[in-house]
This record gives structure tokens, C-alpha cells and sequence, in this order.
């Protein structure tokens, strides 16, 4: 049996944009995750 879990939204990449559509995404009642390349988050702002 595998656990599964429903995702509303994917951003892929933790920038700025990406970090700001799990902020809207979160607040508006999707259940959302962020997708990373890099162990940090920032994009070129880091």
C-alpha cells in the first residue's frame, strides 16, 4: 500500500516568485509544496 498525498500546487524553484505563490497559494486554501534544485532557498537573491 503506498501513502499518498494530494497536492494543490507545485512551485518549482524557492526565489523570490516561488516563495511569494507558496505564501498566496497557502492563504487562499491550497494545500502547496515548493521544489528546490539547491539546499537553499533565494534564487539569485540569496
Amino acid at each position: 500500500m503506498t501513502n499518498r498525498t494530494i497536492i494543490d500546487v507545485i512551485a518549482v524553484g524557492a526565489g523570490f516568485a516561488g516563495i511569494y505563490a507558496l505564501y498566496n497559494m497557502l492563504h487562499a486554501g491550497f494545500s502547496a509544496r515548493v521544489f528546490e534544485a539547491v539546499d537553499s532557498v533565494g534564487g539569485i537573491w540569496h
